[in-house]
């Protein structure tokens, strides 16, 4: 529910006749129907409507009696919604960042391999070639959702090392 219809309805809510209401049936030929009374605490009903069908007098009853506990609990809700919108901001952000931060290593990777190709052939440290099969990895399972053993660090140590192997023969293929 938008502010703007929760601020409207505070206000014609307090600038309303305060209640409690109750519906009683009414007499005579309009006996099918019912009538709103407002009773204030004096006791004194005071007509509020009347000739209504006995479904709308009821609901409008409720309505009129639970006023503030639904706008209070719309305005909550409103205000749980903008803080879920935030949080996932801030973890889209945070998810941007990361992205691009990871984008940058492998780049900086790449152009090494590249430069690698053009110069004598030289051999690559065990992290070096775990660093490449992570990265790998990453960008192989990036969309797979947390929490599924996809992520490096989650796999296990035989997967880790079959990768880095994998990835020590291509490069004795690509840099002899």
């Amino acid at each position: 529910m938008a502010d703007n219809v929760i601020a409207e309805g505070r206000f014609l809510h307090d600038n309303a006749t305060p209640g409690p209401y109750e519906v009683t049936a009414d007499n005579g030929m309009f006996a099918h129907l019912q009538s709103l009374y407002r009773v204030p605490k004096d006791g004194w009903r005071e007509r509020f409507a009347s000739n209504m069908q006995s479904r709308n007098a009821a609901w409008t009853a409720w309505l009129l009696n639970n006023g503030e506990l639904l706008l209070t609990a719309a305005a909550d809700a409103r205000t749980a919604i903008d803080a879920v919108q935030a949080a996932h901001e801030s973890q889209l952000t945070q998810l941007a960042k990361d992205r691009a931060k990871a984008q940058r290593k492998i780049d900086r990777l790449e152009a090494e391999l590249a430069a690698a190709q053009h110069r004598p052939v030289r051999e690559f440290s065990d992290a070096e070639v775990l660093e490449l099969a992570q990265l790998a990895w990453d960008r192989e399972n990036n969309d797979v959702p947390a929490g599924l053993g996809y992520d490096w660090g989650e796999l296990d140590p035989e997967v880790r090392d079959a990768a880095a192997a994998g990835i020590r023969a291509v490069l004795e293929v690509v840099l002899r």
